[in-house]
């Protein structure tokens, strides 16, 4: 049945509505019959509040854990949060997917480096490779996900697996090994960020990608 209090007159009174189906209105009568065989739970105003504390301290760990990940490990240590940029760290260590896209992005910067490096690796061959890298981490993703992962569907692990490769590519195009490499080892000798360092590398990357894109287009 349908159970409540409605406020009438200024006032609170408890009511009950048996549902219109056969089955409830049967259960109905009968309990109005014995009503000393059914067990009816009134609201618990202490209970109420202690769940309502419960989802307010829930949102805010919730919110706080989002902050703490949005910030990321050099963004809590210029605030001085150690402790948060810790658990990022942790977590960056034990997130299987993340994992998974840093390799693909490490994968295709070394390929990428690879290719254009040797005069057996042509445009054919190169977007093949593209290709096969890609399958390979949706499956790593769907290997490593849990059944409620696998439910939910994993078109978002697509997409971080196209944008790690993405950026792997770019990165080995442009600078001859992956990002993290790049910005602490430099680029290597012979790529098109040959000599540059700090700022100069995406400033100089991005008008490389602009006049590609240009010339590409026009």
């Amino acid at each position: 049945m349908s159970v409540g209090y409605t406020l009438k007159n200024g006032h609170w009174v408890w009511h009950q509505t048996p549902l219109k189906d056969k089955e409830s209105r049967q259960k109905y009568a009968a309990y109005r019959a014995n009503p000393s065989t059914y067990k009816v739970y009134h609201y618990n105003a202490k209970a109420a509040a202690r769940a309502k504390a419960q989802a307010i301290a829930r949102a805010a760990a919730k919110a706080e854990a989002e902050r703490r990940k949005k910030d990321g490990i050099l963004g809590n240590i210029m605030k001085g949060h150690f402790n948060d940029a810790w658990k990022n760290a942790k977590d960056t260590v034990t997130d299987k997917h993340r994992l998974i896209d840093k390799g693909v992005g490490f994968l295709a910067a070394t390929g990428t480096a690879f290719c254009i490096a040797s005069v057996a690796c042509g445009a054919a061959f190169f977007v093949i490779g593209a290709g096969v890298l890609f399958t390979g981490g949706l499956m790593a993703h769907y290997a490593v996900s849990s059944d409620e992962e696998r439910r939910q569907g994993m078109g978002k692990y697509a997409l971080g697996t196209a944008k790690a490769e993405g950026i792997g590519i770019l990165s080995g195009s442009l600078c001859g090994r992956g990002p993290a490499g790049c910005a602490t080892l430099g680029p290597k000798a012979g790529s098109a960020l040959e000599g540059q360092s700090g700022p100069g590398l995406v400033r100089e990357s991005t008008a490389i990608i602009g006049r590609t894109i240009k010339d590409w287009m026009f």
